[in-house]
C-alpha cells in the first residue's frame, strides 16, 4: 500500500473544521499530521475532536517535523502569503484557503516561492469541487450551450456579525465581502470561460454593518474583449438567502442553484450534489496533484490572476471609473 501523505493543518479557527473534516473523510490516504495553532487551548481542541497525532502551538515545530509533507492553511487572509512562503522555504507543499492572498502582486510572490522551491501550491477553492459545478464548466467548455455572452452570479445572505475577529478589519480581511465570497464568484467565472480574462472591470461597494469596517454589498461587471459580460452581485444584507448563477449562450442557457443542481435549458441536468464532501474532494485534488506530478486543478499559478481582477474591482470602486485590466497587467490579455 501507498504510504499515506502527511498533513498539517495550520489555524484552527472557523474554517479549519471543514478541512479537518474533509480529510477525516480521506483517512485511508491522508494522515493528520498536526493540527498548528498560536491558542494551546484551540490546538488541542481541534487534537482530540479530529483525532490529530499531535497539536503544535508554534508554526516552526511543524515545519521541522518530517512526517509532515503538506501543510493546510487555514488562517487569516493577510497571513495567506507570509506564511506560505516560509512553509514553501521548508520545503513544505502548501493548499491555502481562498482568497488566495490580499493582492495580486503577493499571490505572484507565492507562485514564484512555489517554483523556486519545487513544491506545490493549491489554492483552497472548495467550491470547485461540488458535482453541478464541474458539470456546468465541462459543458460549457464543450459548447454545449454555444458562445457564452453573459454570466450572471447573485450571491445574497444575512450575517448581523462578524463570525471571526479578523473580519472585522479592512486590513486583515484584505476588504471583506469581494474576498470572501467574490473570490469564489470571480473564479468560477474565470473558469468558465477557460481562463479569458475581462478587458475592463467596473465595481461598486458599500458599507452597511458597522459591526466590520469592510464592504458588505457588491455589484462588479466584467466586460471581455469580445463583448461578452460577467456581473458579480454580492450582499450580507438580505433576509432572503439567494445564491444563483446563470450561464447564457447563443445555443440555450445554464442556471445554477446553490451550487447544488444544474438546469440546462430547463431541464435537470446534475443534481443533489454527490458525496464525500467537497473539502474531501478538495484536499484528495491536493494530494493526489504532488503524487502524480501535475499541476492542481486550481494552482497558484491558475488562480493568481482572480486576485488581478479583484485588485482592479478595488480600483474601480475607488476611482468611480471602468478600469481596463489589459492595460493593467499585459500579461492576462493574451487570451
Amino acid at each position: 500500500m501507498m504510504k499515506k501523505f502527511g498533513i498539517a493543518v495550520v489555524g484552527c479557527g472557523r474554517i479549519s473544521t471543514n478541512h479537518l473534516r474533509g480529510i477525516q473523510e480521506m483517512s485511508d490516504q491522508i494522515r493528520l499530521v498536526a493540527v498548528v495553532d498560536t491558542i494551546p487551548e484551540r490546538a488541542d481542541a481541534r487534537k482530540q475532536e479530529y483525532n490529530a497525532e499531535k497539536a503544535c502551538y508554534c508554526l516552526e515545530d511543524a515545519l521541522k517535523d518530517p512526517e509532515i509533507e503538506g501543510v493546510d492553511l487555514c488562517l487569516p487572509h493577510y497571513l495567506h502569503h507570509p506564511i506560505a512562503i516560509r512553509c514553501m522555504q521548508a520545503g513544505k507543499h502548501v493548499m491555502v484557503e481562498k482568497e488566495m492572498s490580499t493582492s495580486y502582486e503577493t499571490s505572484l510572490d507565492m507562485v514564484r516561492m512555489a517554483k523556486e522551491s519545487g513544491v506545490t501550491l493549491m489554492v483552497g477553492q472548495s467550491r470547485r469541487f461540488f458535482s453541478a459545478v464541474q458539470k456546468s464548466v465541462e459543458l460549457a467548455h464543450a459548447g454545449e450551450i454555444g458562445h457564452i455572452f453573459n454570466v450572471i452570479s447573485v450571491w445574497q445572505t444575512k450575517l448581523d456579525h462578524a463570525l471571526t475577529t479578523w473580519w472585522k478589519s479592512r486590513a486583515q480581511a484584505g476588504g471583506l465581502l469581494v474576498a470572501l465570497n467574490g473570490s469564489h464568484a470571480v473564479d468560477y467565472i474565470t473558469w468558465l470561460k477557460n481562463y479569458q480574462y475581462p478587458k475592463r472591470v467596473y465595481c461598486q461597494l458599500n458599507h452597511i454593518n458597522p459591526d466590520w469596517e469592510g464592504e458588505d454589498e457588491v455589484t462588479m461587471v466584467l466586460t471581455y474583449a469580445d463583448g461578452s459580460t460577467a456581473s458579480v452581485h454580492l450582499s450580507f444584507n438580505q433576509d432572503d438567502y439567494r445564491h444563483f448563477r446563470i450561464i447564457e449562450g447563443t445555443k440555450g442557457n445554464m442556471y445554477l442553484d446553490d451550487e447544488k443542481t444544474l438546469y440546462v435549458n430547463r431541464e435537470v441536468r446534475e443534481g443533489n450534489d454527490k458525496m464525500p464532501f467537497s473539502f474531501g474532494l478538495q484536499v484528495m485534488e491536493f494530494v493526489s496533484s504532488i503524487r502524480e506530478g501535475r499541476e492542481p486543478v486550481c494552482s497558484g499559478r491558475i488562480v493568481a490572476p482572480v486576485n488581478a481582477i479583484l485588485d482592479t474591482a478595488f480600483l474601480s470602486a475607488k476611482t468611480g471609473q471602468a478600469i481596463d485590466l489589459h492595460e493593467r497587467y499585459p500579461e492576462l490579455a493574451n487570451r
